[in-house]
């Protein structure tokens, strides 16, 4: 588990961890001030970094000592906890995402890194990051999305509406800004790498956005030995380790065919577990695989999403498309959807 004392004030070569801590974050302080205000002073520098940075014991109050009855979704390295918070003389109910493994100063740094790269986004279908908490275990604190995530949806395994085809349009398109955002936004693309349903939330108007940015690398190409994301949603070449803009490409692709079908993306029951493979196997017309509890499809808007989502799935990168531009997805998503 996770230690309490996560700088113990012991030299490493004249430096205690303890005071590195307190240098990086002071340095924090200032690189999340420029992100967000290039002209703040010293006393409004200060000020909103309190806004944003909250005690544990404060979070470990709200959720009755992080209590199951507060526990709401659970991963290998973290769970997620409803609670309510004043936040910026603002109550609401968010959501606290407490990591659970043991930290060091180095991965304590990558963890800080990552804040500074959320708190830049602002956008209306990326899920935005309200405050932080490092005294002790670490956590994320960001809007609750009332109906969940998109997987649970699909599956029907919480209690909702179900979604019907014309919705599973506007979410895709919804999911496809996006990452278009996130592409494209800043001098440098932001690759999610674990675009999944499960990390797609819906708000109460059913509007999508983005979530989990644990995975996420800056840069238009990257070489890593380190093999990250989820199997079903992965491009070949990301279990390589090669990894660009065109992984997401690849992920989205397997949302789409997740909006059309209502199928779960690995299921070792039957041919093919991973959803793609499973498709391409018992080669059914779109017609046949198309989730029926989605209402009435129009078969011809349904086989245009099913074309482009295979072709974001093309095993070869280089012939996949890109998320945005005239010949992009979100492009081709929102032509689909004027023919509603």
């Amino acid at each position: 588990m996770f230690s309490t004392n996560l700088f113990p004030d012991k030299s490493t070569n004249g430096l205690t961890v303890s005071n590195e801590f307190d240098k990086y974050t002071e340095n924090l302080k200032s690189t999340l001030c420029t992100h967000n205000n290039t002209s703040i002073n010293n006393t409004e520098h200060n000020e909103w970094f309190d806004e944003i940075k909250l005690p544990y014991q404060y979070l470990s109050e709200a959720t009755n000592g992080f209590s199951e009855s507060c526990l709401i979704g659970a991963g290998g390295f973290s769970k997620v906890f409803k609670s309510r918070l004043n936040l910026k003389q603002n109550n609401q109910i968010v959501a606290i995402k407490r990591l659970e493994h043991d930290f060091n100063i180095k991965d304590f740094k990558q963890y800080l890194n990552e804040i500074c790269i959320v708190l830049k986004f602002k956008h209306d279908n990326v899920l935005p990051l309200l405050a932080i908490s490092y005294d002790e275990q670490p956590c994320f604190i960001y809007e609750f999305m009332e109906n969940g995530s998109l997987l649970e949806n699909i599956a029907c395994d919480i209690k909702s509406i179900l979604l019907d085809w014309k919705l599973r349009i506007q979410i895709g398109t919804d999911i496809a800004r996006g990452i278009v955002y996130l592409h494209t936004e800043f001098e440098t693309p932001f690759i999610h790498r674990d675009i999944k349903t499960a990390n797609i939330l819906l708000d109460n108007k059913f509007i999508a956005k983005i979530g989990d940015f644990g995975l996420m690398r800056i840069g238009n190409h990257t070489m890593t030995s380190v093999v990250c994301g989820t199997s079903a949603y992965m491009s070949p070449e990301a279990f390589r380790g090669d990894i660009s803009v065109k992984v997401d490409v690849f992920s989205f692709g397997i949302v789409l065919l997740e909006l059309l079908t209502g199928l779960a993306p690995i299921d070792k029951s039957r041919t093919g577990y991973d959803l793609l493979t499973h498709i391409n196997e018992i080669e059914w017309p779109v017609e046949k695989l198309l989730d029926k509890r989605a209402g009435n499809w129009d078969n011809s808007i349904a086989e245009k999403i099913y074309d482009l989502a295979q072709i974001c799935c093309t095993a070869t990168k280089s012939q996949r498309p890109v998320m945005h531009g005239q010949d992009g997805v979100l492009e081709s998503l929102k032509n689909i959807q004027s023919e509603n």
